[in-house]
Formats: structure tokens, C-alpha cells, sequence
């Protein structure tokens, strides 16, 4: 079976990475794998750059007029997707596009469900990211490590068996979630995670906003216990 692979990359006023992260996709190793790139309701300059730059074959890009959430840009991403793969990463090169030759090389052995683990994360952010996998491990009682963990890639058959995701960032634990509950294949792949190279992030501008993130985590994951089964 041919193991094509097909990634969403939703970029929220990223416009001073766009230049770098398309050099970077363009690498003759990752010519395989096909790239989306989602303009998701920029209000930056990301419309016009993307329409300027020289893409290759392997990546196109579309526009989401209206920002509703990063989890709705992945989605639009992905339907423009006919891989037996897919999934999502971020555009901000805190972790590097060729980490995916690694997940590549995990398909081989049947995966259904790949997502990497970050290392190299400040001890603020892995104190943050431990808090949080202790919580849905134990409402779950499953082992869940580094959940918003990048990138993410699943094969097609459990794409086709999501129901109502959402359309936030709690779209990485659904996923992962749906995987459990579907008894996926799960791999876990270690990429190295530094700092973000240009501008801001859209969400984690510090104490306040990281507070809010954890109420619609929590919010949601107490809504996917409710749905789960064993």
C-alpha cells in the first residue's frame, strides 16, 4: 500500500515565517509529501506573500477569510487532502518540517496514529504540559503525554470516523482521543522544539492567556469523558 502523506499547516498572521517555512517544505526529502497552507483570517501580510511566493508542486495553499479558530484552519486544510495520511503542524518552525522523514519511517510499521513529543521545551512550558497529561490521563485512564504535541498524522480511515470536532486547539486531544477510543495504532515520535524564530504567538501571551487555555482544555476534555467508551 502506497503511504501517502498530506499536511495542513494553518498560518495566523505568520507572514515573517511564511519565507523560511516554504524553504524548508521545499526540501527535495519532503517532495513526497504533499503540504497545505492555510491563510486562516490573516490580518497580517500572509495573503499577499502567499500569492508571491514560488511554490513548489508539493505545496499549494488556500484562504480561510475568517479566522474561527485553529483547529477550523487545520479542518480546511485537510479537506483539500487526498492522502492515505494527513495531519498538521504548526508554522511558527518551533519544530522543523524535515522531522517528518522520522514519521515517515514509523508508517512502515502500520501506524494509524503518529504525534511527536517535544523536547527541548523551557521547564515553564514542560511543567505546563505534565500538569495537563496527568489531568486527561487520569480522567481517561490512558497514558496521554505531551498532547499538543507536533505534528500530528493519522491515517485516513480514522479522519473519516471523526464526528463534530472542534475547531480550537483542544483539536489535538480529540484526536488523540478518538484514537484511543478507536484502539489506533499509536506511535509516539521524539522532535527536538525550539524557539519560535519570527513574531509572536497568536495565544500565548503569557499567564492569562495559558489560564484560559487550560479552562477549554479542561472544559473539553470533561465533554469527551462524557462521550468516551472503552
Amino acid at each position: 500500500m502506497t503511504r501517502s502523506i498530506g499536511i495542513a499547516i494553518p498560518c495566523y498572521n505568520e507572514s515573517a515565517s511564511l519565507a523560511e517555512l516554504v524553504r524548508r517544505l521545499s526540501s527535495p526529502e519532503l517532495k513526497s509529501i504533499k503540504f497545505v497552507l492555510v491563510d486562516n483570517g490573516s490580518t497580517d501580510d500572509t495573503h499577499s506573500i502567499l500569492q508571491n511566493l514560488n511554490l513548489p508542486e508539493n505545496i499549494t495553499w488556500i484562504q480561510v477569510p475568517l479566522n474561527q479558530g485553529y483547529g477550523h484552519g487545520i479542518l480546511m486544510g485537510l479537506q483539500q487532502l487526498n492522502t492515505n495520511y494527513l495531519g498538521w503542524t504548526h508554522a511558527d518552525l518551533q519544530s522543523d518540517p524535515i522531522d517528518f522523514l522520522s514519521f515517515q519511517e514509523k508508517l512502515e510499521s502500520n501506524s494509524d496514529f503518529l504525534k511527536g513529543t517535544r523536547r527541548g521545551r523551557p521547564w515553564s512550558d514542560r511543567f505546563f504540559t505534565a500538569g495537563m497529561s496527568f489531568f486527561t490521563s487520569i480522567l481517561f485512564g490512558h497514558v496521554l503525554r505531551d498532547v499538543n504535541g507536533q505534528p500530528t498524522i493519522l491515517s485516513r480511515d480514522l479522519y473519516e470516523m471523526w464526528k463534530s470536532p472542534p475547531i480550537d486547539f483542544g483539536l489535538d486531544l480529540f484526536s488523540y482521543i478518538q484514537a484511543i477510543k478507536s484502539k489506533a495504532r499509536i506511535v509516539r515520535v521524539e522532535v527536538d522544539f525550539g524557539k519560535r524564530l519570527y513574531g509572536k504567538s497568536s495565544w500565548n501571551s503569557g499567564i492569562i492567556s495559558r489560564l484560559r487555555f487550560i479552562r477549554r482544555t479542561l472544559i473539553l476534555a470533561v465533554k469527551l469523558r462524557l462521550d468516551y467508551r472503552d
